[in-house]
């Protein structure tokens, strides 16, 4: 036996050297490429998170100008002026109110305000405030002609874009212009408004503030030799973190690039003007510009030259160190290997159960006294209008509806208890809903005692083949780290959200479950779903239970599980396959 198997490993390991040698030769050629791949991943990615931070100051003023337009169009109209001016200057005044409150509670606009449609307003009626050098929001008077001589002239030839291209295009971006009496940096942003008659009332804009967005440009670089530029939606340059004579010329290969793409987003290799090749990474913001970053190929490929070098010298002492222990260990300790990791998967899931049978019956117990008590109480009350002789027909009917509904509610908790010891002795077809039901009953008296509001918002027919007992043990654990985490956050609103829905995949149908707390934020990189990690030492956590909820989700439902943070708490999602029609299903 020990020949052959000297004989085979002998085979196993010429063959093995035939094939990895080349393969290994091609992959140091190869390896080259994977290092393009992830300089491209990476450039592309600190665009993408710039481009979002962009998007969501740009994406506010765009909330502002909606809520500017709704307003006017609700206040103003071209009837109402010509019929009664007094109601024209009331709503005015009312308006430029509104303006001025919400100028004062923003922090990266300049100014506001409603330009009025000559052809109606006459005598260039204008609301407009805005910040001025002593950082006081003050009313800006548009009507004398030496602080706007050029405001909506008569004269054809000349056409401010900011009022008649909004009007022309229904939304309209100025590009930045600096700001001589502010000394920073600024744009427009305009949008038509009609009345309820759609008669042209004129437009709304906002001016905002470019500091943040030319900071944000000028710390997008990866390497000191990346260059970082925020163009307009005709790809002139707007900003970027290098100070160039001519910044169009410097970034003209740049935009031929951006334009020969064709696409929103998306990352090329060019010759940048000095010659050097380069990748560039692009992105398209929600209003038409574009921010893009480029890096020269030598900075990023530097770890790719010294990674074949290495790759040379180790390739034929690591291909027969990885086939000597790969044959001994298939030899020698693949079958006990395995055999013990089902012990202990069984240990660690009887484990985990034990525990929280403790934490099952201690609710049973609290939910049990409550109906028990008031059991009691009917009994003596009986009891005492029997003696009295006051006992009717009606009123005995009335003791035993109460005793019978509170040994229902009691009867109800033990049976689902019940159903959760019972082995799991086949894969069943059962209703989601059913179960998350079931185990926040055995949950019930701990989440009413501490105050914690369950919402439930179920899909009707939303079925999973799997062992039902399981599932109970996955929502019982992300249900008590739920209420563990919404009574450690000590917030006024201590609520539980559970959400069963529906999704189609490209593999399939998924029932998705969300249980969303009211707890704090999981830090980042937090190892929640490892074995034995846990965050409530103290309380006596095992940090077994999320750890066996996703062993359970992904092996025995072949599905998946996360959490993801938001502003009001923590969500954790569970995805597992729709179950087929046909199948056994769960008294």
């Amino acid at each position: 036996m020990r020949n052959v198997f000297r004989k085979t490993a002998i085979l196993i390991i010429a063959g093995i050297l035939i094939i990895a040698i080349p393969v290994e030769v091609l992959g140091i050629f190869h390896n080259q490429r994977m290092f393009e791949k992830e300089a491209e991943a990476k450039l592309q990615y600190a665009v993408e998170n710039s481009a979002e931070e962009m998007d969501m100051i740009f994406n506010g003023m765009d909330d502002l100008l909606n809520m500017m337009q709704a307003t006017a169009r609700a206040e103003f109209s071209g009837e109402a002026y010509r019929s009664d001016i007094s109601q024209y200057e009331r709503a005015k005044e009312k308006y430029s109110n509104i303006l001025k409150e919400t100028l004062e509670e923003t922090s990266y606009i300049s100014g506001l305000y409603l330009t009025f449609n000559p052809d109606i307003y006459k005598n260039r009626q204008e609301i407009w405030w805005a910040y001025n050098d002593k950082e006081e929001v003050e009313f800006i008077d548009s009507t004398p002609i030496e602080v706007t001589p050029v405001w909506l002239p008569d004269d054809s030839a000349y056409e401010p874009d900011y009022y008649y291209d909004a009007i022309k295009y229904g939304d309209f971006w100025v590009g930045m212009d600096f700001d001589d009496t502010l000394g920073v940096y600024m744009t427009t942003h305009t949008r038509p408004v009609y009345d309820k008659n759609n008669e042209l009332i004129g437009i709304v804009g906002a001016d905002i503030y470019m500091d943040n967005i030319i900071k944000m440009v000028k710390a997008m670089p990866i390497y000191e030799d990346s260059e970082a530029v925020l163009f307009g939606t005709e790809l002139d340059v707007y900003a970027s973190s290098i100070n160039a004579k001519n910044p169009d010329n410097h970034f003209k290969k740049l935009v031929e690039g951006i334009r020969e793409t064709g696409e929103e987003k998306g990352h090329f290799w060019y010759k940048s003007n000095d010659g050097k090749r380069s990748i560039a990474a692009f992105v398209t913001l929600d209003n038409g510009w574009v921010v893009a970053s480029s890096q020269p190929a030598g900075s990023v490929m530097t770890a790719a030259t010294e990674t074949r070098d290495t790759l040379l010298l180790t390739m034929a002492l690591t291909i027969l160190a990885i086939i000597g222990l790969v044959i001994f260990l298939i030899r020698r300790n693949y079958g006990p290997i395995v055999e013990n990791a089902e012990q202990n998967e069984i240990i660690v899931i009887n484990k985990s159960r034990q525990a929280k049978l403790g934490e099952m019956i201690g609710n049973i117990a609290h939910q049990s006294k409550q109906p028990l008590n008031s059991i009691n109480i009917d009994v003596s009350n009986m009891e005492d209008d029997f003696l009295a002789g006051e006992l009717t027909a009606e009123q005995f009917s009335q003791y035993a509806e109460k005793i019978k509904g509170n040994v229902s509610r009691m009867s109800s908790t033990i049976n689902d208890f019940a159903d959760f010891l019972k082995p799991d002795r086949e894969r069943v077809r059962f209703s989601v809903a059913d179960e998350v039901d079931k185990t926040l009953s055995m949950l019930d008296e701990s989440l009413r005692i501490n105050r914690i509001e369950v919402n439930r918002n179920y899909c009707d027919d939303a079925f999973v083949e799997g062992f039902p007992n399981e599932f109970v043990q996955c929502i019982f654990n992300i249900l008590e780290n739920a209420r563990d985490a919404v009574i450690d956050a000590e917030n006024d609103k201590r609520e539980i959200d559970i959400t069963i829905s529906k999704n189609t995949a490209s593999v399939g149908k998924f029932i998705r479950i969300d249980i969303f707390n009211t707890g704090e934020p999981i830090p980042d990189g937090s190892r929640l779903f490892e074995p034995y990690y846990t965050t409530r030492e103290e309380g006596g956590g095992t940090g077994l239970g999320l750890y066996l909820t996703k062993q359970i989700v992904e092996d025995h439902f072949d599905g998946k599980i996360s959490f993801a943070n938001s502003d009001f708490g923590v969500t954790f999602t569970i995805e597992i396959p729709e179950a087929q029609h046909g199948k056994v299903e769960r008294a």
